[in-house]
C-alpha cells in the first residue's frame, strides 16, 4: 500500500468518525440543555433569519455574520439576556446561541452554516464581539437611583389587571357583605354607591349593603379593606368589559351566564386553596368555624391579595423589592438563599417588632459561618418590608393549611403554594416581573434596574451617618454582621428615615 493510498484509507475513516460523532451528537444533549437550545434557536435565530427573508435550516455566511453583528449592536437584546443598560449581548450568550444554531442543524440533518467559516475567521468574530461589549458596558451609564416616589408609586399602584382585580373584590364581597356568586353577577357599576367617609353601599334587589371602610390590624398585618378595594377596582380601565362590576373582557354576554359561572368557578378554587374557606352551593364564601384565627387572616389576605397566579407573582417580587429597597440585600442574597430557617423575629430591642435575616458570610470575612441582621419595620404597611414578609407567610400557611416547614425558600414561584411543590424563585422572574411593575405605573422608561432599589438603600445609610467608603464595602462584599451593627448603631435615626424613604406618603389609616 502506498503512502498516498493510506493516507486516503485514513481520511475516509476519519470522515466516519466525524458523521458518526454528528449522528449521536443530539442525544447527548441532555433534556435541560436541550430546550434551552431549542428556545434560543425559535427566539433568536428563526426571527434574525426570517427577517433577512431566510429559511432558518438553510441559512448561509451572511445569517451567521448578521448574528454577531446583532449580538454587537444589541438588536438582539430583547431575545437574550445581555448587559441591561445597552443592550448589548455577552460572548458567553453568543456562544449558547451558535451552539443552538448547531444543535437545531444536527438534529434536522443539515449542513451548519458555521462549517463553512475557518477557525481564524470565527475568532476573529468571537474577538470583535467581546471588545465591543466590554466597550459598551464600560462606557454605559451606572443605574439610577430610585427616589422615594417613584418607591412608593410602584409598591402602591395596586392591581396590575381588572381581572386580578375582580377576583379579589368578588371573594371579599362574599366573605365581608355575605353575597352570593347569582348577586356578585348581578352588580353593576350604578349599583355602588361611594360614601363621603369613605364607605360603599351596594345596591341589590330587594336589599341594600353598607360597606364601612375598615383598616383592620391582626397578626402585624393590615387586613385587606373591602370598601377600598371596590374603590380602586372602579378606577380601572374596563377595556371594552361591559357593565357589570365584576365582568372582564370575554367574559360578558346578555344575562351574564358566563360572568355567573366565571365568579362561581374563581369561589370554589378559593374554597379548595385554603382549608379555611368553605362554599355551599347558592352561599356566600365563609370562614370554616373551627379553624385558627391565623389561619381565617392568611385566607382572608390569601383572597384578596393573592388568589390569583399573577397576584401571587407580584406579592413575592415586591416583598423581595421592599427587602432589597428597605435593607440593601442582593437579588443572590434573596432568591438562592434565604429559607423560612433563615428568618426569624428579631431578639434585640432595638429591633422590636422587627425581623431578623440570616446570611452566609461573605468570601472576604475571616472564617465560616453565618450572621444575622435586623429588618425594622417602618410605620407604612404598604412599603414595609417586615410587613410584607409576614403576609406573605400568612397567606402561603392559608394556602397549605398549615405552618410551612423551615427548609422552604421564603420566595418561591407562584405555583405550588398549596403541596409544598413550589420551587424558589428565580431572579431572571423576579427581574422580568419588576421591569413589567415599572411599565404599568408608567416608570419603564426610567431606566431602572434592580440595582435601583438597592442604591436607594445605600441613600438611606447616607443619612445616617455612613461614609462613601463604608458603604462600597457592604454593598460590594455583602458583610451582612457588619451592616448588622452599623443598623443598630444608627437605631435612634430610624424613624426620620422611615419618612424620609416615603416622603410625602401621609399617615396610616386607622
Amino acid at each position: 500500500m502506498t503512502s498516498t493510498t493510506a493516507w486516503s484509507e485514513a481520511g475516509k475513516h476519519l470522515d466516519s468518525l466525524i458523521d458518526e460523532a454528528k449522528a449521536v451528537l443530539p442525544s447527548a444533549v441532555n433534556e435541560d440543555t436541550a430546550k434551552k437550545y431549542e428556545g434560543a434557536f425559535r427566539l433568536v435565530w428563526k426571527p434574525l433569519c426570517e427577517g433577512r427573508g431566510m429559511d432558518p435550516l438553510g441559512a448561509g455566511r451572511a445569517e451567521i455574520v448578521a448574528l454577531f453583528d446583532g449580538a454587537m449592536s444589541g438588536e438582539i437584546r430583547r431575545f437574550s439576556k445581555g448587559n441591561t443598560r445597552t443592550g448589548a449581548v455577552c460572548l458567553g450568550q453568543v456562544e449558547i446561541l451558535l451552539s443552538a444554531v448547531r444543535y437545531s442543524y444536527r438534529v434536522a440533518g443539515r449542513d451548519c452554516p458555521l462549517e463553512l467559516f475557518s477557525l481564524d475567521e470565527l475568532s476573529n468574530l468571537r474577538r470583535s464581539c467581546a471588545m465591543t461589549y466590554a466597550a459598551t458596558a464600560k462606557a454605559s451609564d451606572p443605574a439610577p437611583l430610585m427616589p422615594p416616589s417613584d418607591f412608593k408609586a410602584l409598591c402602591e399602584a395596586g392591581p396590575r389587571t381588572r381581572a386580578d382585580s375582580a377576583c379579589a373584590v368578588a371573594a371579599i364581597l362574599s366573605l365581608d357583605a355575605r353575597l352570593t356568586c347569582k348577586e356578585l353577577a348581578s352588580l353593576r357599576d350604578q349599583d355602588v354607591a361611594l360614601q363621603g367617609d369613605g364607605s360603599v353601599t351596594l345596591i341589590l334587589p330587594g336589599r341594600m349593603v353598607q360597606i364601612p371602610c375598615a383598616h383592620l390590624f391582626s397578626e402585624q398585618v393590615w387586613l385587606a379593606c373591602a370598601a377600598c378595594m371596590v374603590r380602586d377596582h372602579l378606577r380601572l380601565p374596563r377595556a371594552g368589559a361591559g357593565t357589570g362590576l365584576l365582568s372582564v373582557k370575554g367574559r360578558q354576554v346578555a344575562g351574564g351566564p358566563i360572568l355567573y359561572r366565571a365568579i362561581h368557578t374563581y369561589l370554589l378554587s378559593c374554597a379548595r386553596q385554603s382549608p379555611a374557606l368553605t362554599l355551599h352551593p347558592g352561599e356566600p364564601l365563609s370562614y370554616q368555624s373551627a379553624v385558627a384565627p391565623r389561619l381565617r387572616t392568611g385566607a382572608r389576605q390569601l383572597v384578596a391579595r393573592a388568589g390569583t397566579r399573577s397576584a401571587r407573582s407580584e406579592m413575592v417580587t415586591l416583598t423581595a423589592l421592599k427587602l432589597t429597597a428597605m435593607r440593601g440585600l442582593t437579588p443572590s442574597d434573596i432568591f438562592a438563599r434565604l429559607t423560612l430557617d433563615d428568618v426569624r423575629t428579631a431578639l434585640s430591642d432595638s429591633a422590636a417588632g422587627g425581623l431578623e435575616v440570616r446570611l452566609p458570610r461573605s468570601m472576604k470575612q475571616q472564617g465560616p459561618g453565618t450572621d444575622w441582621f435586623g429588618v425594622k419595620p417602618i410605620p407604612y404597611p404598604t412599603l414595609c418590608a417586615v410587613a410584607a414578609v409576614r403576609e406573605l407567610l400568612l397567606v402561603r400557611e392559608a394556602a397549605r393549611g398549615d405552618r410551612l416547614p423551615g427548609s422552604a425558600p421564603l420566595l418561591v414561584a407562584p405555583t405550588g403554594w398549596s403541596n409544598d411543590s413550589s420551587h424558589a424563585i428565580t431572579v431572571g422572574a423576579a427581574r422580568s416581573a419588576f421591569i413589567r411593575f415599572l411599565r404599568d405605573v408608567g416608570l419603564g422608561e426610567a431606566g431602572y434596574t434592580w440595582e435601583s432599589a438597592r442604591q436607594m438603600h445605600a441613600s438611606n445609610l447616607v443619612l445616617r451617618g455612613a461614609t462613601e467608603g463604608q458603604l462600597l464595602r457592604v454593598l460590594r462584599f455583602r458583610k451582612p454582621n457588619q451592616m448588622r451593627e452599623w443598623l443598630l448603631s444608627f437605631a435612634p435615626l430610624t424613624d426620620e428615615v422611615s419618612r424620609a424613604v416615603v416622603d410625602g406618603a401621609g399617615q396610616v389609616d386607622q
